[in-house]
């Protein structure tokens, strides 16, 4: 037993996803603000440098069937098959990797949070912990464990330090998400009760869903799981037209909360549809009479525009960077409709690459606000003179969130439209468009986003940058170096990712072609 349990402690995995707790339980008795900072901040670095540890042992660790390596399985409840079992692969490791670097620009500009400081870091602490073990949990109860908590401390982080609306926005944000959690309940159910010899692992249910008939009555189909789970998790990411508790969210709560809002968050939504929607209904992927491509893409297409135009109708300044969000979280469901190798590509490049940029941009947006208490875009002018560095991050930030060659954001918009163009296989049949091959029909559509992406940003720096000073505002000072620093190194790796895009992909690429191949989807280009 003691043997068992130094096994279960030790566990690469565990140590990831506790360590965050062993923090918050140090900091619950600590007295001295300044010292509860730097545990804290601590801590996070230390998970950093244990994600990174993870990444060393999981590039020589052995895989198992279904490609997953450390690999941890233990009986938790034997009379319902539930296990804590827990595993990563490529696509689990890149997101670990984003998690734990975000999180500590996080927990740095976190300066600005003056009241209930312990508090506030235990729950900081105990997001990431639900976080990471979402992405390693292999078993269905694990993972719905983690995916319940999640939804607790974010409620207390937006309603207890949000904005003047934080009451409002943490209930619409608690009650949307639990409706989408429901429907994920359903889903893993019906799929229990089609194998209930098999347990919950997700892996082993995802061969079984395989198997299930593509249509036909009561749940235990292709086609009603898709429709369960893509709603579960779209709540999350999130599709149109459930995305409106995200606005409010983001405008409501803390800088550095948005930052994990934005940047870690809502990949929990994407995940589950590369874990677990894609895996288990590959049948309505590829049944060219059903609904799920479809859906998704169109989905994707209305979400990668409505975000766009509605972040350009904009007075609020976080709210312009919250609907941004929602556009290009637009362009990977899109990318992941495409049942191509290049599109699930594209989809984790977009999933790494927008945490980085949107961390970036809800940090510069807290950087002004904390100094002038107003986002109103309209309310400035004038400050690329007046504040040169902070006008220049914002710049380049600016420019990687609109797609510039060069720096990461390009990449994954330009591999979803290649991805789109390479299906060939779904033609419309009727209407104005018929004959016309579906997604380059869509793809048409889809490219206008990226004039908006940029008429936006490009409005957006007009606004706060360009023209006369208002003299309100003459006294504001440039960024200080913590706050230069909190974001540099995520800048960095939005550069490296754009001048060397395989650095990123070769993280998930034995992953994605593996998945692809077991899917059955289309290889880039055949």
């Amino acid at each position: 037993m003691l043997t068992e349990f130094i096994r279960f402690v030790v566990h690469p995995l565990h140590v990831l996803i506790f360590l965050p707790l062993v923090g918050a339980g140090f900091i619950a008795f600590i007295k001295h603000e300044k010292r509860i900072r730097q545990v804290a901040i601590g801590t996070t670095v230390a998970t950093f440098l244990a994600s990174l540890w993870v990444w060393k042992v999981f590039v020589s660790a052995p895989a198992d069937n279904y490609g997953f390596r450390l690999n941890y399985g233990v009986p938790w409840f034997k009379e319902l098959g539930v296990a804590w079992y827990t595993g990563i692969d490529g696509i689990s490791l890149a997101l670990i990797l984003l998690t734990t670097v975000v999180s500590i620009s996080a927990a740095i500009s976190s300066r600005s949070i003056d009241s209930k400081l312990r508090m506030y870091y235990i729950l900081f602490l105990l997001l990431i912990t639900s976080l990471l073990g979402v992405l390693v949990a292999r078993d269905y109860f694990l993972f719905f464990v983690f995916w319940e908590l999640m939804l607790l401390p974010m409620y207390f982080l937006i309603g207890i330090w949000g904005g003047k609306r934080r009451i409002y926005a943490s209930i619409k944000f608690f009650l949307y998400t639990l409706v989408g959690s429901v429907l994920l309940l359903i889903a893993i159910l019906a799929l229990h009760w089609s194998a209930p010899e098999i347990g919950f692992g997700i892996s082993q249910l995802a061969e079984k869903g395989a198997t299930l008939p593509i249509k036909g009555a009561g749940l235990a189909t292709q086609t009603t799981l898709f429709l369960l789970f893509f709603f579960g998790f779209g709540v999350k990411v999130p599709i149109v037209p459930f995305h409106t508790w995200l606005p409010d969210a983001h405008v409501q709560a803390p800088t550095p909360i948005s930052m994990m809002l934005a940047a870690v968050l809502l990949k929990m939504g994407t995940y589950g549809f590369v874990r677990i929607l894609l895996p288990t209904v590959p049948g309505a992927f590829h049944d060219l009479s059903g609904i799920a491509v479809p859906l998704v893409a169109t989905v994707g297409v209305v979400s990668m525009l409505y975000g766009a135009l509605v972040a350009m109708a904009q007075k609020d300044w976080k709210s312009m960077v919250a609907y941004s969000s929602i556009s290009h979280m637009g362009y990977l469901v899109f990318a992941l409709a495409t049942n191509t190798e290049l599109g699930l590509s594209a989809a984790m490049f977009i999933m790494i690459s927008h945490g980085l940029i949107s961390a970036c941009m809800f940090h510069l947006v807290g950087v002004i606000y904390e100094r002038t208490h107003n986002r109103n875009l309209l309310a400035y002018g004038g400050l690329g003179a007046l504040l040169p560095g902070y006008f220049t991050i914002w710049i380049f930030v600016g420019m990687a969130n609109l797609g510039l060659p060069g720096l990461s954001g390009f990449w994954g918009e330009f591999m979803t439209f290649v991805a789109a163009f390479s299906n060939h296989h779904w033609m419309v049949t009727s209407g104005l468009f018929a004959g016309m091959n579906f997604f380059r029909v869509l793809s048409a559509f889809g490219v206008i986003t990226i004039v908006v992406t940029a008429a936006y940003m490009i409005l957006m720096i007009q606004r706060i940058f360009m023209g006369p000073l208002n003299e309100k505002w003459a006294d504001l000072k440039d960024m200080t170096k913590t706050e230069k620093w909190t974001i540099i190194p995520l800048m960095a790796l939005i550069l490296l990712f754009g001048i060397w895009p395989q650095g990123l992909v070769s993280l998930y690429a034995e992953t994605t072609r593996a998945l692809a191949t077991n899917l059955g989807f289309l290889i880039a280009g055949s």
